[in-house]
């Protein structure tokens, strides 16, 4: 963004135009020091929100805990800048707060518009990110933050002005997102009401386990191979495609990171292929996604992070199945139950086997099936850069900065 200046414009460092402030956190042990009149944020308070302008967080510090610490007040208007696991978390204080230790807030000049300033570092996310350090985690320090250098057009309405443009652009890209969310909250109402809880014939349907319902061969359940059966070094450019957890986290089959093995790897470990309609789990990392293998998958494996199950399709629909295992309150305190007390929180095929679930007439499940794919072809359109309003603020934002607004 600063490397082709538009004229008139100048570079700025923030320690130059803004103040960076460092956050502090009181001690928890300490209970005077908490739930006082002074709002405290973190960075998961603002990780998912829909506006710029952040007012309420969850918790507060009292006076004393205030004093007990370095933190200190941010005034309205600063920006909120997570610098630690993640950097680049931003919001906009709507009122006077403090922060933790995770934050390097931006306190703007007065020749500083809030709104612009926000929407710049937006932009420079990237950038500041490589800027970090840390073995364990990178963290960006207050001294990194006042060497970050900003570009200003020549008058603050200039400012103004395109931060406004930006935010009307930002908003088309929000609603998207809202609709991402209530397709999903439509999605888990159809689920209960058609093939789980609030159907009201749910309790006369059958048990049975998720073991009951898959195919009737002896490879119908499987994981992943272990060990030295596939090493990360035999990952290949192109292949025969291996799947993991990032193909299965967002409880839809979608294309995360890319990776192959060789003809000659497959050879060996063809029983670990996956078929259209196969129904994978993730029992490693984040535990209990699930996700159904479209028709149009090439031909691939899967890894040690997930289960693979091949579903009886005279009994069960995938879609129904897979939906299951990863919202339906049953399932999920199965869960809960058989990792509680475990070392390293994770699932196995012994597990999996064993969930029970009500099975709804074949016929039901496919009336479900039928709205989940109506519902899931509407998100993959909200999802698409051109039609979400990604791709129209990256654009909107490369013109504004290189002074063509």
């Amino acid at each position: 963004m600063t490397d082709n200046l538009p004229r008139n414009w100048r570079l700025e460092r923030l320690g130059d135009c803004c103040e960076i402030v460092s956050g502090a956190t009181p001690r928890r042990e300490v209970p005077n020091y908490w739930g006082g009149s002074i709002p405290w944020v973190t960075p998961k308070d603002i990780s998912d929100l829909d506006e710029p302008v952040f007012s309420d967080p969850p918790e507060s510090i009292s006076e004393e805990g205030y004093r007990s610490c370095s933190s200190r007040l941010v005034p309205i208007g600063s920006i909120l800048f997570s610098s630690r696991a993640p950097i680049g978390l931003m919001a906009i204080a709507g009122r006077s707060m403090c922060t933790n230790q995770g934050f390097k807030s931006v306190v703007p000049g007065a020749e500083i518009d809030s709104h612009y300033l926000y929407y710049c570092l937006k932009r420079l996310v990237p950038r500041i990110q490589a800027m970090g350090n840390g073995a364990t985690f990178k963290e960006v320090s207050k001294v990194v933050m006042e060497r970050v250098e900003i570009p200003l057009p020549p008058h603050r309405s200039d400012q103004e002005r395109i931060a406004a443009i930006l935010h009307k652009a930002d908003a088309i890209r929000r609603k998207r997102r809202q609709a991402l969310v209530e397709t999903d909250a439509l999605l888990r109402a159809a689920y209960l009401e058609l093939v789980g809880l609030q159907n009201r014939k749910h309790d006369s349907w059958p048990l049975v386990t998720v073991g009951d319902v898959a195919a009737k061969h002896g490879n119908a359940m499987r994981t992943g191979p272990f060990g030295s059966d596939l090493l990360h070094s035999e990952f290949t450019d192109q292949g025969i495609a291996v799947l993991g957890i990032d193909n299965a986290v967002q409880n839809r089959f979608a294309w995360g990171e890319r990776r192959f093995i060789s003809e000659k790897k497959y050879k060996k470990l063809q029983r670990y292929r996956v078929f259209p309609g196969d129904v994978i789990v993730t029992i490693m990392g984040t535990t209990g996604r699930s996700a159904v293998i479209p028709d149009d998958v090439p031909e691939a494996i899967t890894t040690k992070h997930l289960a693979t199950i091949t579903p009886d399709r005279r009994r069960v629909h995938p879609l129904f199945l897979s939906f299951a295992i990863h919202s339906d309150p049953l399932i999920i305190r199965q869960m809960e139950k058989a990792s509680r007390g475990a070392i390293m929180a994770g699932l196995n095929l012994g597990i999996i086997k064993a969930l029970a679930v009500r099975l709804p007439p074949l016929q039901q499940q496919e009336r479900f099936a039928g709205v989940a794919i109506r519902i899931f072809q509407q998100q993959w359109r909200l999802r698409d850069p051109q039609v979400n309003g990604v791709d129209l603020f990256a654009s909107i934002s490369d013109r504004a900065f290189s002074g063509e607004l």
